[in-house]
């Protein structure tokens, strides 16, 4: 049977895979040359120049070379944000992100990477209804009766459209930019060119895995740009939902849906940010916001699924108080034990204790070999004793946990993202609540659902729960150690046990054991050639054989050598 290839001749339109890869290529080296010149541009120079991003400039760009005036007093952070700003759409999206990870980014740089914002003009009608009926394969006249050409909201990856299905059932229509997957996906490559560069040059960038945040960011982006698997998102999160009166998630219309379009039910409601709508809906703040606090503490706590970045963007107040969710793109899961983990420190850091919270730290962290303890937990009781003695409702959690994870960063202690992102939610949460209720006391609420959540740890059913995956995890242990045993006793039988031991750091002190065995093989050499001259010189045979300028060259030489060793012994400092 044949075996046909792919057809590249019959449309002069079709590019060969030589001819992709090389436009890819291009269009790469291009993006990664502009977003070079912005960072030189805004004072960056040296850090583009570290990584070999600047290779990638053009000769006028390097010629110029120069930190735009207008920024040149400016600190770096708020220049970095000025930098991303200007870079685009994607830059701003892991700018975002960034924002949110305390325990990457010092504080300062943190408070200007949450001001970026996203001001993206909407892209025309034509190429949004030419993305839908590629997606969905049939013309859009036959999937909505109506479609209204001006965008709901436009947004740096997509824009929704409200429209009527067939049935009759009101729906928004969220339509992916155009050209956007290309250029997020060139980004991302830049962006992880750039990290494996750093972790070639920098200790820095390699003890604090660069490479691997660079691939986190690019996860979380390409979820994002994945509406099937937001749709997806979005069902999980309604059905765990379903019997909270208070809360409301759009129904997905899956029909209607694909990996660039996502159909849902259009929901009407008001944006928190919306003052003025607001207070026309009459609605009850303080109860809404401890409603929504409740909500966020249901789906980190009880559901272990939650919404990842609950900004007010993403959320509306419905004219009957409920709340309802939107954007599942960034959705966050958190197994048994990392809510455990959660419940410790959030008791722990309520409670003042130092010692359990640096507990909780070390069994889900990772420590580095430079991070000392004790003065962790110093630290931590210096910065917790701030906080400690003020009245309820005067503790901002956001502040502390940015405080906590800018300690584990100087002590070069990891957390694990899932861990960052409920950290994330529940701080978004808590500015949320703030906003529609100045006095609500956040921690106090997390406080009482935590001890809710652990009394119901203690009822007979999660013990045996608990009892039950114990000893499933006990009998898996238990079935495969005794034939792991018995496999390594035949190995040492048959073949021996052989130990492999590697010493880290080891160049240093094997460099200078080189060093004196050199040194001693040549003294040793010293020592023989002015040995030999004297053995000549006293012995009268050997003269005459030899002559005595052949012993005299033998003491000069010997001297000189010995004379250039015990200078070089000097000048090492190690007489």
């Amino acid at each position: 049977m044949a075996v046909v290839a792919p057809d590249s001749t019959s449309s002069p339109e079709r590019k060969t895979f030589a001819e992709d890869l090389g436009s890819r290529a291009s269009r790469w080296m291009r993006r990664a040359g502009y977003v070079t010149a912005i960072f030189v541009k805004f004072g960056f120079a040296s850090i583009m120049h570290s990584v070999g991003l600047d290779r990638f400039l053009r000769r006028q760009d390097k010629q110029d070379g120069k930190v735009d005036a207008a920024t040149a007093g400016l600190e770096m952070a708020v220049r970095l944000r000025l930098a991303v700003e200007e870079i685009g759409a994607t830059a701003i999206k892991i700018g975002q992100v960034l924002s949110t990870r305390p325990d990457l980014v010092p504080q300062e740089y943190i408070q200007e990477l949450r001001k970026l914002q996203e001001e993206v003009p909407p892209f025309p009608f034509e190429q949004a209804k030419a993305v839908i009926e590629a997606e969905l394969g049939t013309p859009l006249e036959e999937l909505f009766v109506e479609f209204a050409p001006e965008p709901l909201g436009s947004a740096s990856l997509s824009q929704v459209h409200a429209a009527k299905l067939p049935s009759g059932e009101q729906v928004a229509v969220k339509v992916q930019r155009p050209g956007v997957v290309e250029l997020v996906e060139t980004d991302l490559a830049v962006m992880r060119w750039g990290a494996r560069q750093a972790r070639r040059h920098s200790k820095w960038a390699q003890d604090h895995d660069l490479v691997g945040w660079a691939d986190e960011i690019a996860h979380i982006l390409r979820n994002e740009l994945d509406f099937a698997r937001e749709g997806h998102n979005a069902e999980r999160m309604r059905e765990n939902l379903a019997d909270e009166p208070r809360a409301v998630v759009p129904r997905v219309v899956e029909e209607y849906t694909a990996s660039r379009v996502l159909t849902s039910q259009l929901i009407v409601g008001v944006s928190i940010n919306n003052e003025e709508e607001l207070a026309q809906l009459k609605v009850d703040r303080a109860e809404v916001a401890k409603a929504f606090a409740e909500i966020m503490l249901r789906q980190v706590i009880d559901d272990g699924f939650f919404h990842a970045d609950p900004h007010a963007g993403n959320l509306k107040i419905m004219p009957d108080g409920r709340i309802a969710f939107f954007d599942f793109g960034h959705v966050g899961t958190a197994g048994p034990q990392l809510r455990s983990s959660m419940l410790q420190m959030l008791s722990a850091l309520l409670a003042g204790d130092t010692n359990e919270m640096v507990n909780v730290i070390t069994s889900i962290g990772v420590i580095s070999d430079k991070t000392d303890l004790q003065r962790l937990r110093l630290d931590i009781d210096k910065e917790l004793s701030r906080y400690w003695g003020l009245s309820a409702g005067r503790v901002v959690m956001s502040e502390l946990f940015d405080d906590l994870m800018g300690l584990l960063l100087t002590h070069d202690v990891r957390m694990p993202p899932a861990w960052i992102s409920l950290l994330r939610a529940m701080t978004i949460a808590e500015g949320i609540c703030l906003q529609l209720d100045p006095e609500f006391d956040f921690d106090a609420l997390a406080a009482d659902a935590a001890q809710r959540s652990l009394l119901r740890r203690l009822m007979p059913r999660a013990i045996l729960d608990e009892l039950g995956s114990f000893s499933r995890e006990l009998s898996h242990y238990v079935v495969r150690l005794p034939r792991q045993l018995s496999e390594l006793l035949l190995r040492a039988q048959v073949n021996g046990l052989k130990m492999r031991v590697e010493l880290e750091q080891t160049d240093r002190p094997l460099h200078q054991f080189s060093t004196m065995a050199n040194r001693l093989a040549f003294s040793i050499i010293v020592a023989a050639v002015i040995i030999a001259a004297a053995m000549i010189l006293t012995s009268e045979q050997a003269v005459s054989t030899v002559g005595s300028p052949v012993a005299i060259t033998f003491i000069i030489v010997g001297a000189v050598m010995g004379v250039w060793l015990l200078y070089s012994i000097i000048r090492s400092g190690r007489l």
